[in-house]
């Protein structure tokens, strides 16, 4: 006598496949954010900075530089206003010069 031959059902887990985890599309809560004052945070970072002497040394030369590019811009507009009697946008002039005169100072002797 014959019998059917019934194969063994699969598990359901196997049988289908496990989705890319970029594909597989679920939905999440978006973060919340800390519940935290900009104060606190805002000392915690310089802080930080204080004590971290790499961090410190950069700030503070940062710090200079811009410092030191604000008055000098604004010495420029003076020298263009009373040393050489030009309107303020006049500087553009001048920047355009000045990176003239650095491309033709950078290349090479011919």
């Amino acid at each position: 006598m014959r019998t059917a031959h019934h194969p063994q059902p699969r598990s359901r887990t196997s049988s289908r496949p496990t989705p890319h985890p970029q594909l597989d599309r679920r939905r999440e809560d978006p973060p919340q954010p800390a519940r935290q004052e900009a104060g606190p945070q805002i000392t915690a970072g310089f802080r930080y900075i204080a004590h971290t002497p790499t961090l410190r040394q950069f700030t503070l030369a940062a710090v200079l530089a811009v410092v030191a590019f604000g008055f000098s811009e604004s010495v420029l507009f003076a020298v263009a206003d009373a040393g050489l009697h030009r309107p303020p946008a006049f500087l553009g002039v001048l920047s355009s010069l000045q990176g003239a005169g650095a491309i033709a100072a950078g290349r090479p002797p011919q």
